[in-house]
């Protein structure tokens, strides 16, 4: 899925694929209830695990890091993105550049073709 130029957008389409994730789930979960198995129950986590994987890697394909002490921006490994510690302004991850261990600004990666 290639990302929009506009963080707005970006941002919404993140929200309604977050929320059709959900709903998605939450129907095979009725549908397990309703049926008195769980198959519908495992088909329903494993899509919505699929689904989540593209919403991560539409997520990853949007945003840049920007270190807050030499103002570089970078773009993380996946594996390192996955793992890093979510703080309420960033993420901490090593900043390339600096070598320092930062908590790192997020930023909408489609500002930087513009």
């Amino acid at each position: 899925m290639k990302v929009p130029k506009s963080k707005k957008k970006f941002n919404t389409i993140m929200r309604v694929m977050t929320v059709c994730i959900i709903v998605w789930l939450l129907a095979w979960i009725v549908a397990t209830i309703l049926y008195a198995s769980v198959i519908p129950a495992i088909a329903g986590a494993i899509t919505s695990c699929l689904f989540a994987i593209i919403l991560a890697e539409f997520y990853y394909s949007g945003v840049q890091f920007v270190c807050p002490d030499c103002n570089i921006g970078f773009v993380p490994k996946r594996a390192d993105l996955m793992k890093s510690i979510h703080f309420k302004r960033g993420r901490k991850f090593t900043c390339p550049t600096c070598g320092k261990e930062v908590v790192a600004i997020e930023s909408f990666r489609g500002d930087e073709e513009d």
